[in-house]
């Protein structure tokens, strides 16, 4: 039962990245004229560095080290932990590398909605 929810968990995960660089592209695209083009870019950096920063700052957990299980009929769970359980704490590398996957993720499809938009709204001014 484990194995289905980390699974379905993931899923979900996926649908919500998914979601977020859709909504980052047309947010970008929606809001790109010639006037307000750099302003834009700026804007979209700032909020894709500040989710970003969220997500690195949120890496990390504990590890907890049960002992012994009981079960019932919703599954196992833990009734007694070890002494020294294991917390993880990230580096600082882990969490700059964390940075940087999802800044890129959310950053390339606001870049890629800037241009897009830039480029359709120059070319429908010309005609």
């Amino acid at each position: 039962m484990d194995i289905i929810l980390d699974q379905i968990f993931l899923a979900i995960k996926y649908l919500i990245i998914a979601s977020l660089v859709i909504f980052s592209y047309r947010t970008a695209y929606k809001n790109t004229n010639k006037v307000n083009f750099k302003k834009n870019f700026w804007k979209g950096f700032l909020w894709c560095a500040g989710i970003a920063l969220i997500g690195a700052y949120t890496l990390g957990g504990s590890e907890i080290n049960c002992t012994e299980y009981e079960y019932d009929q919703y599954g196992k769970y833990c009734i007694e932990y070890t002494e020294n359980a294991n917390y993880y704490n990230p580096e600082l590398e882990s969490r700059i590398a964390e940075f940087i996957f999802i800044m890129i993720l959310i950053y390339i499809p606001v870049t890629i909605g800037v241009f897009k938009g830039r480029w359709n709204k120059v070319e429908n001014d010309k005609c």
